[in-house]
Order: structure tokens, then sequence, then C-alpha cells
């Protein structure tokens, strides 16, 4: 059960957080910013023109938003804009950024977006606005159409067919030989909810040249703003040759790289076939753990994968990665994440105080927590190994999203993989048929138990082990919360608050008794 006063801070929770109080009371414009009906005429009359012309939005829907650090806040417009015409809809995207003061709105669309803007001229993305980008002075507020992004400058070349076109007929390997001709490029948005990172998807049409049949192939494009990109080729090239030793422990799949183009910043990645498995596999769990369970943490021979096969396979993933020695990737030790935590922290502070310290209690007991486990070598990791990141066709497991790899404690993977299992199970379940917390408990033991198995023999030490992957699950659900904040997911800050209380007061009990066993 919560404590008091950690069930008054959830009570004191808005789940409509942009128009809760203490936000508007840091960010005045916030409140009309999220207003669909008011957005919808503000972007029509600044981006397109009178509704009685040829375009006109039929609809705006306000979300992604991001608090940053220096209380700029990021957010993206769905709009469906109808073609008076021909009576057809057009979706697409606005990009929106709300600043402290007014001049340093208009230094941003000045000196950053208009010049990405004039690199639009021409393109069918941009027809039905007569300005593809625009200042909403009373909100402080840059708008842009997309693909124009002041954060990635080159999204706009990135959605370029006709470019994408011309780097894929240099790299695909069938284009290369001669097997198929491209005959077009579309282009589908992957993930644009990440600050200063954008996943494309792109449909290349085209013809299979000896049978002259229609073909299609997909390829993923990850356009960053810092050039992070190029390292995945390297990182991808040494996994897969790692991948292809007779002594590995888990095979697994991962996507080949097509090569980083550094005047694009894009990542070029064949498609993995399959899919994250976790929401599909959470609809039919029991929370029986003997079910289809098989030995040495295995799947099993039988076609229906459950969670607890899952949650095995991707055991044997992380350990693969650790035991790996590859030695690519910055370093992220717990001192970096803490310092990182606390920045976030004290933003938070700065318009909920007494959730900021509340955040910042749980920071420091964490790092009192860890004091009893000594720092583990570091190794190479994912960085965010979660269940989005691992999918699966059939009961075949494979890995993407190479963005985050870093040299860090084994346990920050374990850690970080249980903390989004646990959110995600409360998340996923019927609120009137809840799982039972030992059903959950056994899942992530599961999990725990197959990796510490295989890897006796370069892990020396399971309950240190044991110890880190707690602390780094803290860590991982501090994560959470500030991003829960960050992101104004109000409910999701409600769920994570509540979760991460407990896992904070289990740790109590673990230290408390350690203490006393201490003679």
């Amino acid at each position: 059960m919560a404590n008091p006063a950690i069930e008054k801070l959830i009570e004191s929770l808005d789940n409509d957080l942009p128009r809760s109080a203490l936000y508007q009371k840091k960010v005045p414009a916030l409140a009309e910013a999220f207003d669909a009906e008011g957005m919808k005429t503000t972007l029509q009359e600044r981006l397109i023109g009178p509704a009685e012309g040829r375009y006109a939005i039929i609809e705006c829907i306000p979300g992604k938003a991001l608090y940053l650090l220096d209380h700029i806040i990021n957010m993206q417009y769905k709009l469906k804009i109808l073609d008076n015409t021909n009576n057809q809809t057009i979706a697409t995207l606005v990009n929106g950024r709300l600043f402290q003061d007014l001049a340093e709105c208009k230094t941003y669309l000045d000196q950053t977006v208009l010049p990405i803007a004039a690199r639009m001229d021409g393109r069918p993305e941009i027809k039905p606005f007569a300005r593809p980008v625009a200042m909403i002075e009373h909100l402080n507020m840059a708008v842009s159409a997309f693909p124009i992004d002041g954060l990635i400058p080159t999204l706009v070349d990135a959605t370029d067919p006709n470019k994408i076109a011309s780097i894929l007929a240099e790299t695909l390997p069938d284009a290369l030989s001669g097997q198929f001709s491209i005959k077009d490029v579309r282009l589908l948005l992957a993930n644009y909810g990440r600050f200063k990172r954008c996943v494309l998807r792109y449909s290349v049409e085209g013809i299979q040249v000896e049978m002259q049949t229609p073909q299609n192939v997909t390829v993923y494009g990850k356009v960053d703003a810092d050039g992070s990109g190029a390292l995945t080729v390297s990182i991808i090239s040494a996994l897969r040759e790692k991948l292809h030793e007779p002594e590995v422990l888990y095979r697994f799949r991962i996507p080949g790289s097509l090569g980083y183009f550094p005047d694009l910043h894009l990542l070029m990645m064949e498609a993995l076939p399959g899919k994250p498995f976790f929401k599909e596999l959470l609809k039919t769990w029991t929370g029986n753990s003997k079910r289809h369970e098989s030995e040495h943490g295995k799947p099993s021979d039988d076609n229906t994968m459950t969670l607890e096969q899952a949650a095995k396979t991707c055991a044997l993933i992380a350990a693969t990665l650790h035991s790996s020695k590859i030695k690519l990737g910055p370093r992220r030790t717990l001192e970096i994440q803490v310092a990182e935590l606390l920045d976030s922290a004290e933003v938070l502070y700065q318009v909920f105080p007494a959730l900021g310290v509340q955040i910042k209690s749980w920071i420091s007991q964490t790092v009192e927590f860890a004091q009893a486990y000594p720092d583990m070598p570091l190794c190479f990791s994912h960085g965010d190994f979660t269940y989005t990141q691992l999918i699966f066709e059939g009961r075949e497991g494979g890995l993407v999203d190479f963005d985050s790899i870093c040299q860090a404690e084994p346990a920050q993977d374990l850690g970080h993989y249980l903390a989004y299992q646990r959110l995600n199970i409360i998340k996923g379940q019927d609120p009137n048929l809840p799982f039972a917390p030992e059903a959950i408990e056994r899942l992530c033991a599961l999990f725990l138990s197959t990796y510490i198995d295989v890897s006796k023999g370069w892990i020396a030490n399971e309950g240190l082990l044991r110890g880190r992957v707690a602390i780094y699950e803290l860590i991982s659900l501090i994560r959470l919360t500030l991003h829960s904040w960050e992101k104004m997911k109000g409910s999701r800050l409600k769920q994570t608050i509540t979760l991460l209380e407990e896992r904070i007061e289990c740790q109590k009990q673990i230290s408390l008794l350690a203490k006393n066993k201490t003679p």
C-alpha cells in the first residue's frame, strides 16, 4: 500500500497534464496549444489561408509533446486537410515549438527553420500550404509543415523520393546486381516521436528483372541530428561476425546495414521480418510459469510461443550481447545515468516542486542502495533493451535499434528490461482482472534466472549481479517517471510513480535484511 504522502502526491496529479494548474503557471500558452479546435483555426490562418479556399483543415489532433531541459516544448499536430477541388483528404503533420519568449522563437524561425524550408520548393508535401513555416506570436510558437524540422535539418532530404531512389540504386544488393529495377519509392513514417530522431520506412516498388514481375522491397531509414548512426554500421558488422561464430550462445537475427550517409545523417537498414511479441502474448498470458516451458532456457519445439518462452529468449539475447567482448559504444556508468536523472529532476522541480523533491529523494535512495553492491565490469550492451526492440518471427528472435549501444554493466540492460516488463504488464492488463503480483514476479525471475544460468562462465558473483540489476531497475523506473512527465502523460505518470514506490520499498526491505545479517 502506498504511503499517505505518495497517495496524496498521485491524487494531486491531473490526467490531463497540459491543462494542469502547475503547467499553466510555468507555460501559460500550453492549454491553448493543446486546444484542437482553436489550433485548427490558427493553423489554417497561419499556414494555409482562408478555409473557404482550396484547402481546409477538417481535423487537428495535438499530441506528442515533450518538455525539454531548457523549458522549451516540442509538439506535433496531426492534420487532415480537405482538397475542395476533388473532395480528397490529405493526412500530414505540423511540428510546433513553444519558447519562453518571442525573441527566441523568432531567432529559431529565421535562422534555423526558414533556411530548411527553402529547400522544400516544389515538393508535393507542402502543396496545401501557402506558408509551410509560420510564427504564432501570442503563443511564442514556431510551426512548420512536415518534413520541415529545425531539430533534424536533413529530414527534408531523407524524405525526398528521388534522392532515396538514387541511394538505393547504389546500395540495395539486388539493384547493384541488376536483378531489381527501382521504379518508385514511397515514404511511410515509422517513428517520429523521439527528440532529434526520425525513423522512416521506404516502400520500394520495382521490377524483378529476370521474370519481369512487380516486386516490393522495404527499407528503413533513421535520420539523426548528431551523426550517431555512423557508429551503427560498425556495430552491426561486429555483431554479425560474432553471431556467425560456431560457439555463439544464441544466434539471433539482426538487420543488415546498407550504409550511413553523413550528408543526410541517414542510416539505411534492411527490414527484419517479425514483430514485437509482448502485447500480443500478454493477451493470452495466464500467469502460469509452468506452461509450455522447456529445459535450459531454450524455446520448445511447440509452434505456439508463450510469454515465458519469449522472456527466456530475450535473456539469451542479452547474454549473447554481454559475452560478445565487442568494445564499441560510449561508456554508460551508473554515475553518468544518475547525473542525467538529477538534471531532469531539477527541471521537473521547477514546474512540479512536490514531485521534483520526491524524485530527487528516490534518486538519493537508489544511490545509497547501490553502495552495497560494487560496480561490475562494463561490457557490450544494448542500452535500451526493452520488448519493443525484440521481435519474433515464429519462435526465432531478432534484435533491432542499435542507437543506444554502449559499454555498460550487464545489469543495466537486465534492469531496464525488467522495469519495462513490469510497467507494461500493468498497462496492458484488464484493470478489472489484474494479474497476480506473484505471476509478474515469476516472469521477471524467469528472465533473470535464465540469464544467470547461461552466464555462469563469466558472471562470477550471482548475488552481486542480482543486486546491481535491482539498482538499475530503479534507475530505469525513475527515468520512466521523468519521461512520463516530460511527455505530459498523466495516467502513465501515476502508474510509474506507483510501481517505482513499490520497488523502492522492496529494496528497502532487502537492505534492512542485509544489515540485520551483518555481524
